[in-house]
């Protein structure tokens, strides 16, 4: 199954960035590139699941230490060729993520990398990011500690019984990390609650916002 998913990326390679943008109307591309804002300067970032690399280039032309991976050595060539001369800044990887030994890293970007895999797997890549980014410990715990004690505003953690991205007990871990907050899960939603259950979802942030005016 997993070669002949290797396959198939391998076939849609050379048009795939351009499938992806005729598809979504260019907001893929909008969206990846959005990002850059965010990282600090000098930053050191991974691109997992890089594809060709529009957003990837961005980063390396910002100055940013980028890494990035990808199963399709066609695709990384496309990026390399983009890049050109800037490749010798860029670390290329040919390798699954999910094995990838590097870092830390300041940031990793999971770019529409997520969607490939079912529920189960998803659970597992992201240990394995937040593994790369060295906050998680070798229980696998979170290590956001000191940064959560450090939030004094009135907080609300609002969790989905059916999140296969951000299981109950980390985001409950997550709430009872940050002092006094409140936490809530909203049952029969998975991870885009908002769009299954929007009304529930802004009626929970209103009747906070009531109580902590």
């Amino acid at each position: 199954m997993a070669a002949d998913r290797r396959r198939s990326y391998e076939i849609v390679a050379p048009f795939y960035e351009e499938l992806a943008r005729v598809l979504s109307l260019g907001r893929i591309g909008r969206a990846k590139l959005s990002q850059l804002e965010h990282f600090a300067p000098g930053a050191s970032v991974l691109y997992a699941g890089v594809g060709s690399g529009e957003d990837a280039r961005a980063a390396v032309e910002a100055g940013f230490d980028v890494t990035a991976i990808d199963l399709s050595p066609r695709m990384l060539g496309r990026l390399q060729a983009r890049l050109g001369p800037r490749a010798a800044k860029a670390t290329l990887c040919c390798e699954d993520f999910r094995s990838h030994a590097g870092g830390p890293y300041d940031a990793i970007a999971l770019n529409f990398f997520l969607n490939v895999f079912d529920t189960l797997e998803v659970d597992r890549v992201l240990d394995h990011a937040l593994e790369r980014l060295g906050l998680l410990d070798s229980a696998h715990s979170l290590r956001l500690s000191e940064e959560l004690e450090r939030v004094r505003c009135p907080t609300l953690v609002i969790a989905a019984e059916l999140d296969g991205f951000v299981p109950l007990d980390r985001a409950r871990g997550l709430a009872e990390a940050i002092d006094g907050a409140s936490f809530v899960s909203i049952e029969g939603a998975g991870h885009a609650v908002v769009v299954e259950q929007p009304q529930r979802v802004a009626d929970l942030c209103l009747e906070f916002l009531n109580v902590v005016r």
